[in-house]
This record gives structure tokens, sequence and C-alpha cells, in this order.
């Protein structure tokens, strides 16, 4: 799926929610939100302004192919438009006869035609459950066995990390996984000597969780690098999947020879 489909998609179902809901509940409904979240506001936010940052982002690409900016207009400007933090309290409905004309669906559809060739291979329903579920699966180990606090607070802010990036997959591709990826690793290798000292005083139990916890994060990587493969099979020019994974692999073992 390309920038413009992303966008297509999002703008498709934008359209068709019923307009007596206020924004907040509107885009949860779009991305696929618990709209009873205690967090709904937070996690909004975050992804309109990823949204925000997929028009910037496709919009290049188009200028990079030599199109006028004009020709993303009014579609782009008016989604942008109510994509905007300062819009989540205001009505659904009053924003849905500015966004609704043929004329915004025919822009994301040429959009999406554009750029047709630089799509990336599609993470399917599975697979994405399968990624939550090793983290979930993580938090409810780590709840289970008493963690040094040091080891808990960087799970956990791995964790978050990525499961941010892949709520946003379905907005902005597979661009945040990376990033997330990269930012992860990061703290791997500033915090590598901690970490070693940390890891090898705790228990058995612990360090297996820890090892877990790598094992997940390679496992992420290593979809990162499918997803971000071009349709026609070409190779990605930046393997982060392999990178990643030779930072956290010594993690896996529990013994921790090398270290």
């Amino acid at each position: 799926m390309n920038s413009g489909e992303r966008l297509l998609n999002i703008y498709t179902s934008l359209v068709q929610q019923s307009p007596n809901k206020d924004m907040v509940k509107t885009w949860a409904k779009v991305f696929g939100l618990d709209a009873d979240g205690n967090n709904l506001e937070d996690e909004v936010v975050h992804l309109v302004l990823g949204l925000r940052h997929e028009l910037t982002f496709a919009r290049g690409r188009l200028t990079a192919q030599g199109a006028p900016s004009e020709l993303t207009s009014p579609a782009f400007e008016r989604l942008a438009s109510v994509a905007s933090p300062g819009q989540l309290h205001s009505s659904w409905a009053s924003h849905l006869p500015n966004i609704n004309p043929a004329e915004c669906r025919k822009i994301f559809e040429w959009v999406a035609w554009t750029l047709r060739d630089e799509g990336e291979a599609d993470m399917s329903a599975d697979e994405m459950q399968t990624l939550r579920g090793e983290l979930e699966s993580l938090e409810a180990a780590l709840a289970d066995v008493g963690m040094a606090p040091y080891l808990r607070d960087f799970i956990e802010r791995q964790i978050k990390t990525i499961r941010e990036a892949l709520r946003m997959y379905g907005v902005r591709g597979v661009k945040p996984v990376r990033e997330a990826l990269q930012q992860v690793a990061g703290a791997y290798k500033t915090e590598e000597k901690q970490l070693a000292r940390a890891v090898h005083a705790a228990s058995e139990p612990q360090k297996t969780v820890f090892a877990r916890a790598a094992g997940a994060i390679k496992k992420v990587a290593e979809f990162a690098d499918t997803i971000s493969k071009l349709k026609q099979g070409a190779d990605d020019a930046i393997s982060i999947g392999q990178s990643v994974g030779d930072i956290v692999t010594p993690y896996l073992n529990t013994q921790l020879p090398n270290l």
C-alpha cells in the first residue's frame, strides 16, 4: 500500500461515519480505537498528527515526481483542517459538507494511482495481531515476575514505543515502525553497559523475561524489513531489521555469554 492509498482509505472511512458524534468519537471509529478508553483523546491526537504528517509526506512524493501542489487542493487542505487537535470537540456534522464533495475523493484516488509504484508490502491482520499479542504477553510476564525497577522501566519503554508505532501503521505505514526501532536500538546501545550489569544481576526468571523482550523486538524488526520492500520485490535499501537484530541478539540468550 502506498501513501495515497492510506490517505484514500482514511478519507473513505471518515466520510462514512455517522454525523451525530464529535470528532474524538469519529476519529476513534476511523482509527479502530476503543471509544471508551481512558486515554482516547491522547491516542486520537497522536494519530491525527500522524495523518497530517502523511499528508505532508504524500505531497512531497508528488512534488518529487513533478506534480504541481495545487493538484492536491482542496482535498489535502480540507482533510488537514479536520485532522486537527483543536477540532476534536467540534461536531463531525459541521465538517462533513466541506470534505464530502466528490472532487475530494477524486483527488485522493488520483494520488493513490500516481504513487502506485511506491507501495509497501502490507502487514496482514494476522501479523499485526501476532505482534500485538507478543507485547501483551510480555506485559503479562512483567506483571508476574518481580523485575528490578531499572529493567522493568527499560522493557516498558520499549513496549510503549513499539505499540505506538504499530498503532500508527495504518496511518503512516512502516515509517513509524522503523523510527521506533531506531529509537529502541539507540536505547540498547546507549545503555549497553548498565543493561549488561542489570541483566547479569537478575534472577533466571527475570533474565527470561528480558530475553523475551529482545525476541519481541527482533520479531518486529523482521516484519519491518519485510513490509518495507516494494511491491515489485526490490530489496530494501536500508535493512533496519538486520541492524536491530544484531543489537538485541545477545540478549536472546539468558546466559548472555558475550556481554
